[in-house]
């Protein structure tokens, strides 16, 4: 008996045993193709692994949330490439890492104007570190990430997780889409293209809203006094609808203008001869390209203004302005100011629109996709000033010619990039006023809201010529 329990004992340590030796025979399971490999645990990353130079934003590198919660394989590259633009010698790419730098993280103390809470890490570079996970950042195309970077880093500062994942996406997009219109241009031989552009014009570029306006609801400054509107606040922006708040996906879909709104945009330019100038007959219109080249011409010489509106670039802002107004003997309008006393007399006084649900005034509708749209089922856009310039530049940036939004006075009015020039001008179109004009710029938030919440650029003048003789450059 004694025996037969010593044999029971030593066969089931040897099958313990044979258990073990087969455990620690298989293989270490490997992530699959789906689950790439993370390291275990954070180790920061020594940025001096990619290039020597990197100190100043090395900090700010290890404290993304994509680094902290470990490195996959593909942020090893992104790293590489952000390590690549810090070997530049191209004082734009410079001059771009140093605003991210400055600017990235957002603005710490409460008050400022966002009273939630605000990421404590470098959003900018968050944005930039994105866009090189997902696309190869072309040295001929680093001003454009860069400025995409220093664009959209304000939006991840204000949005909510969605508006984060949106912007991921949304920065890829835009990046391809800016580099395919540059082909177009140069198989078209056209002369500007975004790869030439300095940083700050590739910061209008790139950016997709109508600067930082936002859409009014009929809540808000609007009432009624024996049967017609008047408006106590014409406008709000985001430092008014984001103080408390953060933007969610529907704000930012609503904001910012789609790829495929662009796309449709810029294949109505070439086939209507705007982008090229060809001279041929425009869709639903009395006008033709060449009789918009006509009244560009005369309008210039009635204006005495020869002199500044002497390149290509003009014509094509020119043409598209003389086209939304309908300047020209017994030519229609295609831009419709839908309320007020600019409002066509045959066309239905319309003080709200509803888009998908929501209402908001037509003073300030800031939905590029819808009013693109509106246009092709109508033949017209409408809205206000603001609208207006925002349409005329998201015509122009869709085949790559930076426009912002400026204000003369009250009045709002498209400025475009004139590459040859190297300013910011307006159509010859636009209102000019005589006496002291408060010339600004909308608000592009390159900075990431640290700086001035209203404008790029303020200035009182006595010459009404100055956003016709344009702005240079450098000094936005």
């Amino acid at each position: 008996m004694r025996k037969i329990i010593i044999a029971s004992i030593l066969a089931l340590v040897i099958v313990l045993v044979c258990g073990c030796v087969q455990q620690l025979q298989k293989p270490v399971p490997t992530p699959t193709p789906d689950e790439p490999a993370k390291t275990p645990s954070f180790t920061p990353i020594s940025t001096s692994e990619f290039v020597k130079d990197m100190g100043y934003l090395e900090d700010d590198l290890n404290n993304l949330p994509e680094i902290q919660d470990g490195i996959e394989q593909e942020e090893v590259e992104a790293i590489r490439q952000i390590a690549n633009l810090m070997r530049s010698d191209d004082p734009e790419v410079k001059q771009g890492l140093q605003l991210i730098e400055k600017y990235g993280i957002p603005p710490e103390e409460k008050g400022h104007w966002i009273n939630f809470e605000n990421p404590k890490y470098n959003t900018q570079l968050e944005v930039l570190f994105w866009l090189a996970k997902e696309n190869r950042i072309d040295k001929d195309y680093a001003r454009v990430a860069l400025a995409l970077a220093l664009d959209y880093g304000s939006v991840v500062t204000v949005g909510d997780d969605q508006v984060d994942q949106r912007v991921e996406d949304y920065v890829s997009t835009m990046y391809d889409y800016i580099k395919e219109t540059d082909e177009i241009l140069e198989d078209e031989n056209l002369p500007w293209g975004a790869a030439n552009n300095p940083l700050e014009a590739d910061i209008g570029l790139v950016w997709g809203a109508m600067a930082t306006y936002y859409p009014i609801s009929p809540e808000v400054g609007f009432v009624y006094e024996d049967g017609l509107p008047h408006h106590t606040k014409k406008t709000i922006f985001w430092y008014d609808e984001f103080q408390d708040r953060q933007m969610n996906s529907e704000d930012f879909d609503w904001l910012f203008v789609n790829k495929s709104t662009l796309e449709e945009m810029r294949d109505w330019m070439f086939r209507n001869g705007f982008a090229d100038l060809s001279d041929k007959p425009i869709e639903r219109s009395n006008f033709t390209i060449g009789e918009l080249i006509t009244v560009f011409n005369g309008t210039v010489t009635r204006l005495s203004a020869n002199e500044h509106y002497d390149d290509e670039v003009d014509m094509v802002a020119g043409c598209i302005a003389s086209y939304i107004y309908g300047w020209g003997q017994g030519k229609e309008k295609h831009f419709i100011y839908p309320i007020g006393r600019h409002k066509q007399l045959d066309f239905p006084s319309t003080p709200n629109v509803t888009i998908d649900g929501k209402t908001v005034q037509t003073e300030c509708i800031a939905n590029p996709d819808w009013m693109w749209e509106y246009f092709e089922i109508n033949n017209t856009f409408i809205g206000h000033c603001p609208d207006d310039s925002f349409v005329e530049g998201m015509l122009l940036k869709s085949i790559n010619i930076p426009s912002v939004i400026g204000c003369m006075k009250h009045h709002c009015v498209p400025l475009y990039y004139n590459h040859d020039d190297e300013v910011l001008r307006t159509g010859q179109c636009s209102i000019v006023g005589d006496g002291a004009i408060h010339y600004r710029i909308q608000k592009i938030p390159f900075d990431n809201f640290h700086g001035d919440n209203h404008f790029l650029f303020s200035f009182w003048s006595l010459d009404g010529m100055l956003f016709w003789e344009g702005i240079p450059i450098e000094n936005i």
